[in-house]
């Protein structure tokens, strides 16, 4: 499945955001609070696509 070997190569990239993220907090970086809003919806749609994405592993499986 492409679109799955895809969407994991790419989950690195979310934990370098996720640490630039937190990087900028800690520095106090003036627009903290729309950095962290951007981070958890960011975050909140990856475990969201990770998440279809098992349903579509479990589907397949079955009907394969």
């Amino acid at each position: 499945m492409a679109i799955s070997a895809d969407i994991l190569v790419r989950q690195e990239r979310f934990r370098d955001l996720k640490a630039m993220s937190s990087l900028l907090q800690q520095e106090r970086y003036w627009r903290e609070q729309e950095i962290r809003d951007r981070e958890n919806a960011i975050m909140e749609r990856l475990g969201q696509l990770l998440e279809l994405l098992c349903v579509c592993r479990r589907t397949i499986w079955r009907v394969g």
